[in-house]
């Protein structure tokens, strides 16, 4: 069997992404959707740059792309590579990293717990806790998703404005409010990455400066089409990204999220009404236990 490879595109605001290279085969990447790893960017041709596995050193070659692409630094043809290497397409950063299959396989399975840790803290987030409980513990999943050194839970109010419900690692938000402000106007998540000075340094990998984050997520809260918040999460750890699978498990608990803050705010409401109307105390407090029973039966969205 070949030694394996891993291709990770890091585009400067999508999810990275990842391809495993384990077949004596040609691998495409482009922008077309059959490539094996597909770049949705207008600057990436539809067949852009291939990989051929058949045999040893593997090659690269530029497919003749528009906007080229570089090695290391330098422009690509046709290059045999035998190790890792820093590339560039059309300006977005990649890494190729030939693996060993133990290698492989401890990212596989490193993979797989994350999956299932994620499915525990989502699992966690009932609508029987107090809204302020939802709040922190959300946060606090979402930045362990993430694996992100602070993160804040905002709330957007009626009127426009927002406010920073629950902070983690950060006594007050300095995060990017720009951010924030598009993923509400736009209900659609915002995943920003900065791995433009890791390649173009030679490889060699950027200090970290806490002031400057190299990884940045943002995910909105929607319930019944109305964005009602947003997860913000941010890291200056040398070489973050968020993949495909990160995403996901991060809208995986935002649909939580929002579902159990949306029952237990009408808990909240039923049982305010019960105190003002105490001639029909039993029927509310019949109607209260119902909304704790269809928080119990309906089960939690998985990651």
């Amino acid at each position: 069997m070949p030694k394996p490879g891993r291709l990770r595109v890091f585009p400067a605001d999508r999810p990275a992404c990842e391809l495993i290279l384990d077949q004596r085969r040609t691998y495409i990447v482009g922008r077309d959707t059959a490539a094996d790893c597909q770049i949705e960017d207008d600057g990436i041709s539809r067949r852009h740059l291939s990989i051929d596995t058949r045999s040893e050193p593997w090659q690269l070659c530029d497919l003749g792309s528009k906007n080229g692409s570089r090695i290391n630094g330098r422009p690509l043809g046709l290059e045999e590579l035998a190790n890792g290497a820093w590339l560039s397409l059309a300006g977005i950063p990649a890494r190729l990293d030939r693996l060993s299959r133990p290698q492989l396989a401890a990212w596989q399975e490193e993979l797989t717990a994350r999956q299932q840790a994620t499915t525990r803290l989502v699992e966690q987030i009932v609508p029987l806790q107090d809204q302020d409980d939802i709040l922190r513990n959300t946060l606090d999943a979402f930045v362990s998703i993430g694996e992100c050194e602070q993160g804040a839970l905002i709330l957007a109010n009626a009127d426009g404005s927002r406010r920073i419900a629950t902070l983690a690692g950060w006594d007050r938000f300095t995060g990017n409010l720009d951010i924030v402000a598009r993923v509400l106007a736009t209900h659609s998540p915002a995943l920003i990455t900065d791995h433009h000075a890791d390649h173009e340094q030679d490889a060699q990998p950027r200090a970290t400066n806490s002031q400057a984050p190299s990884a940045i997520a943002c995910v909105p809260l929607v319930l019944a089409g109305e964005v009602r918040g947003a997860l913000y999460g941010q890291s200056a750890k040398t070489g973050k990204f968020f993949s495909q699978l990160d995403l996901e498990m991060m809208e995986a608990l935002a649909r939580q999220a929002i579902f159990a803050l949306g029952l237990s705010h009408l808990r909240q409401e039923l049982k305010l009404v019960q105190k003002q109307l105490p001639g029909n105390r039993q029927a509310l407090e019949a109607d209260a236990g119902m909304t704790d029973r269809i928080g119990l039966l309906l089960p939690p969205l998985k990651a």
